[in-house]
């Protein structure tokens, strides 16, 4: 998973979930966590974004 230029979230090609999640556009975290659990989850609270190599913060980390 990945943030774009325009604020959605996109996954790389070789990102889990197979061709459906690759090909969609995300509009925000909870959004992207949902396709690939397939059920409702904080997506703030579960994805980690790597700010240098090596260390990771979870997105909520990110907006505080």
């Amino acid at each position: 998973m990945f943030p774009t230029n325009s604020g959605t979230i996109a996954f790389a090609s070789e990102s889990a979930g197979g061709a459906g999640l690759r090909k969609k556009v995300f509009y925000s975290p909870s959004e992207a966590a949902k396709a690939v659990t397939g059920k409702a989850v904080n997506g703030w609270a579960v994805w980690l974004h790597e700010r240098a190599p090596g260390d990771w913060v979870k997105l909520d980390g990110l907006r505080k």
